[in-house]
């Protein structure tokens, strides 16, 4: 049962404090003021403003820039979401009474003079939400912060000191990554892991000749603090290019992140592609060399892979399932495999061949390919039953890239009993023709799969403005229905919002990386024949990052932004991390 908690008091500061270089903050308290069920002073919030380094259509970056009004909020499970409007001149602002419980979050968003022609609606300058955080009568003091600035806009990572306890600019242990895993933690903190550096004159940006200093390091970004950590211990190799998946579910708390493969160089060897397998406790901050079924390190057989996918394909038993890739056994990039991951080891229990219609016992080679996992596949074709299902979207291998779209049905109810039933006769073209180094967006409410972008050739070549609408129940694409980028691009990252909408960014379009960002959103609108209507369209009033980039990674972390980490530009420099604060 919740109880009833209480109101609380943001005090707006009167100061501004001006760090150097790309941000100015300013901070003030959001303060719980007791209640009948509640101790006194039991949540204090911190306020962060924060000035955007980036807008679009050069919005002002103040974040308090003809703002007149702020708006205070809380959300979570099981209550109902609470909000009050105040006049931005006073001096405090009353957060509203709510329901004690678990993960609730606190927003403060700041608002713009009344629109006459929005029904006298204000605008939402800025917004700033905490983390989720647990709110019970037993809880002595509750401090955390919320990082406050202008909608649509990039600002550069701000994060408190741990030392003077005010706001600066946050800067990570290394920034110089590509083909970085990130990972969101149990805790809300991102595990940052392994990358190489590209050299000068490397044509592309993620095959072995193009690397250099791997590194064997992981670091953790807290979206609370705002501040990277160094990880003191690190992996038992160098990666880049590789999978790392968390282990749990609700019924199985785990909570270990497994990294899995990659490319790796041996102490002054040549870059090669690895099968050793690394596992992370963040209870302990240590990591463990898992095993293979053999006893020997690794994955089976020594079998390693780079530039493929993986996911936890049943969380309850910790079973993971690994696509494709390119290897250091050929073959073993025209396959999957089922692992098991127990306390030190990665039992292979399941292995299958990819689509090939020339020879099914022997799957087509392909890397830098796409996955997607998604409900109710075909169920227009089979009378309404459903299926979970992966969809292996196109890639590439040495014949060039590949242009389809492959099924395989999951039935995995444990460890006994898992596998993958590959659909030959539901593998469909991709409209236009191959595709390397797409990215997928899964719009789940509408059951739709968006192929964003990627190259009809190998070495980032002829990249593509299509983004293709895969109709998950009916198993295929319709004649004629496609969006397009505005740009021919492709290897963008991509980051599912909050909203529902997915964030696009960086990439390369033929020759070079690029700094553009696009918004994919399912539900538009658009305007047709002068009305407004609800359709998929990809919205292009988004500013540009500070840099081109690709081979960097992004992720949306539990405030609802976007961190953008890594990466290399034309020069094949690496920049510091941005922050998207969505609209």
């Amino acid at each position: 049962m919740l109880d009833r908690g209480s109101c609380g008091v943001m005090f707006r500061a009167s100061d501004l404090l001006r760090p150097a270089l790309l941000a100015w903050v300013a901070a003030c308290w959001l303060a719980s003021c007791g209640g009948s069920e509640m101790a006194a002073d039991n949540v204090n919030l911190r306020l962060v403003s924060v000035s955007a380094k980036i807008t679009y259509a050069d919005a002002n970056p103040d974040p308090e820039n003809n703002v007149v009004a702020a708006r205070v909020s809380v959300s979570g499970p099981d209550m109902s979401d609470v909000s009050s409007e105040f006049d931005f001149s006073l001096d405090a602002f009353q957060i509203p009474e709510y329901m004690l419980g678990m993960r609730r979050q606190f927003s403060a968003e700041f608002l713009g003079p009344a629109d006459p022609l929005k029904n006298d609606e204000r605008p939402v300058v800025s917004r700033g939400r905490s983390v989720p955080i647990d709110v019970t009568e037993r809880q002595t003091r509750i401090r955390s912060q919320i990082f406050v600035s202008p909608v649509n806009s990039f600002s550069s990572v701000v994060g408190m000191d741990d030392i003077s306890g005010e706001p600066v600019i946050s800067y990570p242990i290394n920034a110089n990554r590509v083909g970085a895993s990130m990972t969101e933690l149990d805790d809300g903190r991102i595990l940052i892991c392994g990358g190489a550096k590209v050299r000068g004159p490397a044509v592309t940006w993620y095959m072995p000749d193009d690397l250099f200093t791997l590194t064997s390091s992981c670091e953790t970004y807290d979206p609370e603090t705002g501040i990277f950590e160094e990880v003191p211990n690190r992996m038992t190799v160098k990666r880049a290019y590789h999978q790392a998946v968390k282990l749990g579910s609700p019924d199985n708390p785990d909570g270990r992140v497994v990294l899995i493969g990659g490319y790796t160089v041996p102490d002054g060897g040549a870059i090669t592609v690895s099968h050793l397998v690394d596992i992370y406790d963040p209870r302990t901050g240590l990591f463990t060399s898992a095993t293979s079924n053999e006893g020997q390190p690794g994955l089976y057989g020594g079998q390693g892979r780079a530039l493929f996918t993986a996911d936890l394909v049943n969380a309850d038993k910790n079973l993971i399932v690994l696509f494709g890739g390119y290897s250091n056994v050929s073959a073993v990039g025209g396959t999957y495999d089922i692992i098991w991951v127990t306390e030190g080891s990665v039992m292979t229990i399941a292995h299958g061949q990819l689509y090939n219609k020339d020879d099914p016992a022997k799957g087509i080679v392909r890397y830098n390919h796409a996955l997607a996992r998604v409900w109710r596949y075909g169920s227009e074709l089979t009378g309404g039953k459903e299926y979970e299902a992966y969809l292996l979207v196109g890639g590439e291998n040495e014949s060039g890239a590949i242009d389809t779209v492959e099924p395989y049905i999951i039935t995995c109810a444990g460890v006994e009993s898992c596998k993958l039933q590959r659909q030959d006769q539901l593998v469909v073209k991709i409209p236009g023709g191959g595709r390397s180094m797409p990215a997928v967006a899964y719009d789940v409410a509408h059951n739709f799969l968006f192929i964003v972008g990627g190259f009809g050739a190998t070495g980032g070549k002829n990249p593509t403005d299509s983004v293709d609408v895969f109709r998950v129940p009916e198993a295929g694409f319709r004649e004629r229905e496609y969006l397009s980028l505005g740009i021919d691009l492709g290897g963008m990252s991509i980051a599912e919002m909050a909203d529902g909408r997915f964030l696009l960014a960086g990439g390369w379009n033929g020759t070079a990386p690029v700094d553009t960002v696009k918004i994919l959103s399912p539900d538009g609108p658009v305007i047709f024949n002068g009305l407004e209507v609800v359709s998929p369209d990809v919205k292009s009033d988004v500013p540009a990052m500070d840099a081109a980039r690709v081979g960097h990674s992004m992720i949306t972390d539990q405030t609802g932004r976007v961190l953008i980490f890594g990466g290399v530009d034309n020069d094949r420099d690496s920049h510091a991390p941005l922050m998207y604060n969505p609209r």
